[in-house]
């Protein structure tokens, strides 16, 4: 598989001077309700160039061409908005296979959901966490339903198969 890796921050980052808007900044109680707006375009331009520069490699050594594309993509937390993206895609990004991110505590978090709404205020309460999985960090695979290269099943595998998508 190919894999291209990309950022997207939020309009509370400021890239040239790394400086992000906090909501704990107390000048910012001035201004009201701090709200982020969904926009999709930076992930539209973020697989676009992906995109791009598969197509490139591609031209260069055509060998790649039958390589599915991956691309994983790291959201700063008002930026996150791959729940509102289509699954697939548009048909615009037929030659991306699917989009990886990256989610910590999939299986603690579903085990904590199961439990009885008194236990998991317990549970809050205290922090006791016997009986649930590790903390832990897992790939979420985003499966593009229009692509023209599936994702291989054993990476698939390794994977936790993205909430939204219904294909499961």
């Amino acid at each position: 598989m190919l894999c291209e890796v990309k950022t997207v921050f939020s309009g509370g980052c400021l890239p040239d001077n790394n400086i992000h808007v906090s909501t704990r900044d107390q000048r910012l109680c001035n201004f009201g309700v701090f709200e982020s707006k969904i926009d999709l375009t930076k992930i539209d331009d973020c697989l676009s160039d992906a995109v791009r520069k598969r197509s490139a490699l591609v031209a260069d050594d055509p060998s790649f061409a039958d390589l599915p594309l991956l691309v994983a993509f790291f959201f700063d937390h008002f930026a996150d908005f791959l729940p509102f993206y289509s699954r697939t895609m548009d048909g615009r990004f037929q030659d991306v296979s699917g989009i990886l991110t990256i989610e910590r505590d999939v299986a603690r978090t579903k085990s904590f959901e199961k439990l009885s709404v008194e236990e998991q205020e317990l549970r809050l309460k205290t922090g006791l966490t016997a009986g649930l999985p590790p903390n832990s960090k897992d790939f979420v695979l985003v499966r593009n339903k229009t692509a023209r290269r599936r994702v291989p099943n054993d990476f698939q595998l390794l994977c936790v198969t993205e909430p939204y998508d219904e294909s499961n």
